[in-house]
């Protein structure tokens, strides 16, 4: 069976790099989708995340919703977010977050992503 190819042949990585994180990426959806944790043994106590998501076009909004349908089969708790609506003031309160952004232009932030990019690159993030 061939290995599915997540990252871009355009990504800015080395082939032994985009291999590396193709195989991690494909481990982590296996085990997922296969009801394991991790580590292999059967599911835990729930374990909360916090997803963020930011979107230009709704590429990243549909990853985070097909992650987080993945993650609640799973003994995680997720919770999506849209960055542009996410209350910043959170976030160090969060106990796990993963953050799903794009870039568009010449890398900027999505629309709905921007006032987090903004803040997280600030002071005020700092705690």
């Amino acid at each position: 069976m061939s290995q599915q190819n997540y990252i871009p042949d355009d990504a800015p990585f080395t082939v032994e790099q985009r291999q590396w994180l193709n195989n991690l990426v494909s481990n982590f959806i296996n085990d997922l989708t296969s009801g394991r944790g991790l580590d292999g043994q059967s599911a835990g106590p729930a374990v909360p995340v916090t997803i963020l998501v930011g979107s230009q076009t709704g590429n990243s909004e549909a990853l985070g919703k097909k992650l987080s349908k993945a993650m609640a089969k799973m003994n995680f708790n997720p919770e999506l977010n849209d960055l542009g609506s996410y209350e910043m003031e959170k976030l160090p309160s969060e106990q796990n977050v993963l953050i799903i952004t794009s870039t568009y232009g010449d890398g900027e932030p999505p629309d709905n992503a921007a006032d987090f990019h903004e803040w997280i690159l600030s002071d005020a993030a700092l705690v």
